[in-house]
């Protein structure tokens, strides 16, 4: 059984999404490098997809602002035709909390 990265997360290792039947499994690697960025985005290359998740006030502030700040993303890979964005936002809320937590269309 994979042991799960304690930080401020309950995490879920990979056994327990798999009882769960979830449609995104995110190692507890992933899940602390979502713990630690400032930014989240949900990332379909095939589809040509990006949004972000997470974050999305931080970089209003960058635009608004026109200056330069350093920020950690975390791009997430999905399949954007099914149910793995809403999958990867739960993550999200659960290892980052509620506040913040929230769609955008940023391009990058």
């Amino acid at each position: 059984m994979s042991k799960p990265i304690r930080t401020a997360g309950p995490y879920l290792s990979l056994d327990q999404q798999a009882r769960m039947e979830l449609p995104l499994r995110l190692t507890p690697q992933q899940q602390e490098d979502i713990h630690r960025a400032d930014v989240v985005m949900a990332v379909d290359a095939e589809a040509d997809y990006r949004q972000v998740v997470y974050g999305q006030d931080r970089l209003e502030r960058i635009v608004a602002t026109g200056r330069a700040e350093s920020v950690t993303m975390k791009l997430c890979p999905v399949k954007s035709r099914t149910n793995q964005v809403e999958c990867l936002m739960a993550f999200v809320e659960v290892i980052k909390g509620k506040r913040g937590v929230k769609i955008g269309h940023y391009r990058v």
